[in-house]
């Protein structure tokens, strides 16, 4: 590795998609590959130690460095089961906390995006949503008590599918807004996600209302790993 004549970020850039494209699957091949023979011991380190922190390298304790299977991608459009439904893939969630809460002490965009209503008990869900057994977002939920209260019941014993309880009780979803911008995560959020060897894997945010006709019927934050997901939506115009 004499030549010079490539930068670490020009050997990262490559080296990351064709591990994305799985044309490389080990050390061997990395190091066999030609563009990583036209970069510096040093530029090969750099590059190699970004893909580390992103989760496409791992490196184990012995110092073995192995490449990480690249998982599916996850195409955000729905809720979270119903994105996962045609795609013969498994959506599983587990609870970390099923609580009543009052409005006073959610977080500070719930209580600002309910203030005007007339709730002040919330069910909080908050829970963790793997696909493939694989951490893909923490999902923070709010509804407010007075819409939910005649099944917390049977949500306390195990149907904590808030669309689907909602719908039961005549609230069909009609209306989502969401706010998206990409943020470093918590060190328990690291944790909850799988990514403590993965420093420099950020997350991507969503600030969520939803509704059914004139009415908010969740607020929800969500936390998904920035490497799983693909947000698509479908934007109407005014003037069509």
């Amino acid at each position: 590795m004499e030549d010079t004549s490539i930068t670490w970020f020009e050997l990262y850039d490559e080296l990351r998609s064709k591990i994305k494209s799985g044309e490389l699957r080990a050390e061997a091949d990395l190091e066999k590959s030609t563009i990583a023979s036209h970069a510096s011991d040093i530029d090969y380190r750099r590059a190699i130690d970004r893909l580390i922190d992103e989760g496409l390298l791992h490196k184990s304790s012995s110092d073995e460095l192995t490449v990480s299977r690249v998982r599916a991608r996850s195409r955000r459009s729905a809720s979270f089961q119903e994105d996962y439904a045609a795609q013969g893939r498994s959506p599983t969630t587990r609870t970390i906390a099923l609580t009543l809460v009052p409005l006073g002490d959610a977080p500070t965009f719930v209580q600002e995006t309910l203030r005007d209503t007339a709730c002040s008990m919330l069910m909080r869900h908050y829970h963790l949503q793997c696909v493939d057994g694989v951490p893909h977002a923490l999902a923070d939920s709010y509804v407010p008590y007075e819409l939910v209260g005649t099944k917390w019941k049977d949500i306390q014993t195990g149907n904590h599918d808030v669309f689907a309880v909602l719908s039961d009780l005549g609230m069909v979803v009609t209306e989502k807004q969401e706010k998206l911008y990409v943020d470093a995560p918590t060190l328990s959020e690291r944790e909850q996600l799988g990514m403590l060897s993965m420093p420099g894997l950020q997350v991507v945010r969503l600030d969520c209302v939803v509704w059914s006709g004139d009415k908010i019927v969740e607020v929800c934050l969500l936390c998904d790993r920035a490497d799983l997901y693909e947000f698509t939506y479908r934007v109407r115009t005014s003037g069509n």
